[in-house]
């Protein structure tokens, strides 16, 4: 069509049909403007959704760990942390002391969510010529001796782990053991048969009627030698002392750094690297002034490896009020290793109990490995020793909450039944 043709056929379009094609485009545009809109509302909704649920991821992790509210363990999940258990206010340690003090009760956190530490292991394959040039140096500066003739075994560990082992028996009548796991290794140090043991030329022992701080200065000059021995230093000190009805005690000195992990505050032995002396009377005898047959324990992580906990999760700490409510419930756990033993054992009301604390129980789990979780740790006086000792009932609450209670304590009533 011509331009000239194509102007006079506009001339002759009625108006009202223009005016009809206005209108109706003016309702498309306006349609198109409202969706505009809506859908301008829908995207404003989906990212404050997305908003909305990244803050609640974010208030849900602490430093990328997850925080939980809602239980995350079961009754009888917490009861297998345990090495055994039987039910009631039947599951309970005794603990011997000769005053309140030396229990050792830690203070309980203010803070409403508590971590749940997870073994942190990385390790590389064990190295038998590793073994044998530290083996040579230590004896080098423990004995002056040369390295004596010794055999490098190839053991597995009771969950798989593949390590070695090695016995040295000392020209001066130590013995001396040696392990290497794929992240961590360790050296002990026997006594003779007569129960002495000499480290560069200061003997071990302490006298048990001192108190920790007398002690603590007895032991300073052994402290150097060990860290010499060792080619190591820590910062930290710590006496934990053991007691029963009777006159043996034990004493355990540990020389670690107490700042390189939290669960060194809480527990009696240490998580990380230390050195271990071991002291005990070896008999009940009331004259016995000072520990003998002791031994020597150092545990190190090995170079370019790792070995420790770190925060795995972060659970809501249930309130003292709660806990006590599920103590005098007898939704305890804890006592002895020996399942008859707590069997035999009274049943404790602990309606008035006389301490309350928080502690770290280390469960394993072979899916899992180790995890330390936290509980309230309640003490009740239950009487006193032929010795003069006290004699605590000291069982255990979740410091969390838990799923299935009822429904665990009533099976455990049916099974003992």
């Amino acid at each position: 069509m011509k331009t000239q043709e194509w102007n006079e056929g506009l001339n002759h379009i009625d108006f009202a049909l223009v005016r009809e094609y206005v209108a109706h485009k003016d309702g498309l545009a306006a349609r198109r403007r409202e969706k505009s809109r809506r859908l301008g509302r829908y995207a404003a909704a989906a990212c404050f959704c997305v908003v909305l649920s990244i803050a609640m991821f974010l208030l849900l992790r602490r430093d990328g760990v997850p925080v939980y509210d809602d239980p995350v363990y079961t009754a009888a999940e917490v009861a297998s942390m345990f090495p055994e258990f039987y039910g009631a206010t039947s599951s309970y340690e005794k603990i011997y002391v000769p005053s309140a003090d030396e229990l050792q009760i830690l203070p309980i956190p203010n803070e409403d969510y508590i971590a749940v530490y997870q073994e942190l292991s990385a390790g590389r394959e064990t190295d038998e010529n590793e073994l044998i040039d530290y083996a040579a140096r230590f004896f080098s500066r423990f004995s002056g001796e040369t390295l004596p003739a010794f055999e490098v075994k190839k053991e597995t560990a009771f969950r798989g782990d593949a390590y070695l082992s090695a016995e040295m028996p000392s020209e001066n009548g130590y013995d001396v053991s040696m392990g290497q796991y794929e992240n961590r290794c360790y050296v002990n140090i026997f006594s003779k048969e007569d129960g002495t043991l000499t480290v560069g030329g200061v003997p071990v022992e302490a006298d048990p009627s001192r108190t920790d701080e007398e002690l603590a200065a007895s032991l300073e000059a052994l402290r150097d030698e060990l860290f010499a021995l060792f080619e190591v230093e820590f910062a930290d000190m710590r006496i934990v002392r053991g007691y029963n009805g009777g006159s043996y005690v034990s004493l355990a000195v540990y020389f670690y750094n107490e700042s390189d992990h939290p669960l060194n505050a809480g527990r009696n032995v240490p998580v990380t690297d230390c050195i271990a002396v071991y002291f005990g009377s070896g008999r009940d005898d009331p004259s016995e002034s000072r520990y003998v047959r002791t031994y020597i324990s150092y545990r190190m992580t090995r170079a370019d490896c790792e070995y420790t906990y770190e925060a795995g999760k972060y659970v809501k700490r249930i309130s003292v009020e709660e806990a006590e409510r599920l103590l005098y419930s007898g939704y305890v756990f804890g006592g002895h290793t020996c399942p008859f033993c707590m069997a035999e054992q009274k049943k404790v009301d602990f309606h008035g109990y006389d301490f309350v604390g928080l502690e770290y129980i280390f469960s394993m789990d072979d899916r899992k490995g180790t995890e330390a979780v936290p509980f309230y740790a309640f003490y009740k006086k239950i009487g006193t020793a032929g010795n003069g000792n006290l004699i605590y009932a000291r069982t255990y609450v979740p410091a969390f909450a838990v799923s299935g209670y009822r429904e665990y304590f009533e099976k455990q009533k049916e099974a003992h039944a």
